[in-house]
């Protein structure tokens, strides 16, 4: 990915800290929630990170790779769904940290508009439908609760949240209205 595919403002960078290279340095990941009305689409996780817990879907985005491209890809592995690049509807920027540690950029996003049905798969096992104002967050990635239900709501927004060095307790969690992202 380049620099140019997204743009973070001065202010937001000065305000955790980061210069454009660290920022540019950390892992870049995609997650996305499929809703339809009121309710959302989740998967529970076999392997890797949020294992055994209720997950949208997403992963890594490969070399070579847009942001959507491997967001379509993440959800199709995962699901068996298939979306589309323009049916993703860009909704936060999650920055995570483990202590000191610069982890993962996160894109997320929301889509309403697929093709198929959910199906276990090597990474993603049961699929169920919940509230769109009650998911599961005792079984979900801790800090879920302090940003998803604003995200489903309508909220686009642009978040920092710090995990303790072993990613079991959050720290400290800021959100910010979302600015100028560009996604392709």
């Amino acid at each position: 990915m380049t620099a140019g595919e997204f743009m973070i403002s001065f202010v937001q960078l000065w305000f955790i800290a980061l210069t454009p290279r660290e920022y540019l340095a950390m892992k870049l990941v995609t997650l996305c929630f499929c809703q339809r009305s009121d309710k959302i689409l989740l998967g529970v996780k076999k392997r890797g990170f949020n294992a055994g817990n209720w997950n949208g879907y997403g992963g890594k985005v490969e070399s070579g790779e847009t942001v959507t491209e491997a967001m379509v890809r993440e959800i199709r592995d995962e699901s068996g769904l298939i979306v589309k690049k323009e049916d993703l509807e860009y909704v936060s920027l999650l920055n995570i940290f483990y202590g000191d540690a610069r982890a993962f950029a996160c894109h997320t996003f929301i889509t309403r508009e697929w093709e198929g049905e959910p199906i276990e798969t090597e990474e993603v096992g049961h699929h169920q439908w919940f509230p769109a104002e009650k998911p599961p967050f005792e079984n979900m990635r801790k800090g879920d609760a302090l940003w998803l239900p604003d995200v489903l709501r309508g909220a686009k927004l642009e978040i920092y949240i710090q995990y303790d060095a072993g990613g079991n307790n959050v720290e400290t969690i800021t959100t910010l209205p979302l600015q100028s992202i560009q996604t392709r």
